[in-house]
């Protein structure tokens, strides 16, 4: 019998990672996963999933379980741009030592089969570009902490290839949006932070005028991604921009979830963060091409997805 393909996914009690987790079960995957459970939940995992709780960081943990993977998925992150300016260096550590950490594990891994290295980036390594939609070809111009270190890491992936030869992909997420983000976070997606308010009867905040613009892209769309991504990682370290190629404003997010629970909206402004970014509009045309798929999910049916959900 054929052995079945084993997958490490860091992060996969979070809510991008158990969806991923579940399309690689269906796909034949044994399914590692790593995760210290600040974020992410248990009762996201499905049966089947073997958990390890620990920090991505954790030197001789990761090698451990990297010797076990066929690929790693590196999802684990501190995703706030607030804490990575409250606390600099955790952040760090969480978001750029970690993707160091987990290379230097498949370099010295005494498995014999290669491994492949699929990165979780972000589209906020782009900053505020002055072209739509956004090219993979574009500047980059983090405007925080958390996108330097996601820009840092995604170099970090290119060596790994070009010196180590390992095969790698590089996912650049735009807005995620899905069932299991967790509504009760402040740093969660703006969709599910929405969502939860306008069904609690809460006024809704919105920094800035509501006017900016955000790709937003179902979470299962992005699973797939993922899984086509690591089909296709090689040591030329191909990088995708994950988004839908439409954006839409803050504003008219909050009137279609409000449409969807057939209620009233009350909208307080307050002033735009820092770090913050005005428009994000992706060009997906790389990804569509090479990983030869584009989002299956509209903006309404996911978003009535994730709200029954």
């Amino acid at each position: 019998m054929k052995q079945k393909p084993t997958a490490l996914i860091t992060g996969g009690a979070g809510f991008i990672g158990s969806h991923l987790g579940d399309k690689l079960l269906g796909e034949g995957f044994e399914v590692l996963v790593l995760d210290n459970l600040s974020s992410g939940k248990l009762v996201n995992l499905s049966s089947g999933i073997e958990f390890i709780q620990g920090c991505t960081t954790d030197k001789n943990m990761a090698q451990k379980l990297v010797d076990k993977a066929d690929t790693i998925f590196h999802l684990s992150a501190i995703a706030s741009v607030q804490a990575s300016h409250e606390n600099w260096l955790e952040t760090h550590r969480a978001n750029q030592s970690s993707t160091v950490t987990l290379l230097d594990c498949i370099t010295n891994t005494k498995r014999s089969r290669p491994q492949s290295f699929v990165l979780s980036s972000s589209a906020s390594v782009y900053g505020n570009p002055k072209t739509m939609p956004i090219s993979e070809s574009e500047i980059l111009s983090p405007l925080s902490a958390y996108a330097a270190d996601k820009a840092a890491s995604e170099y970090h992936v290119k060596i790994g290839s070009r010196i180590h030869n390992i095969r790698t992909s590089v996912l650049r997420l735009f807005n995620v949006y899905g069932p299991r983000q967790d509504t009760a976070s402040p740093y969660s997606g703006v969709i599910s932070i929405f969502a939860s308010k306008i069904m609690n009867g809460e006024a809704l905040t919105i920094h800035g005028t509501g006017d900016q613009t955000r790709d937003f892209i179902y979470v299962g769309d992005v699973a797939e991604y993922f899984y086509r991504a690591n089909q296709k990682a090689d040591a030329n370290s191909q990088t995708y921009n994950i988004c839908t190629g439409k954006s839409i404003s803050i504003n008219e997010l909050s009137h279609i979830i409000a449409d969807i629970c057939e209620t009233k909206i009350d909208v307080t402004h307050e002033p735009v963060r820092d770090g913050d970014i005005l428009h994000s509009l992706g060009d997906n045309s790389r990804a569509i091409s090479n990983l030869n798929y584009g989002p299956q999910t509209d903006m309404k049916t996911g978003l009535r997805h994730t709200i029954v959900t």
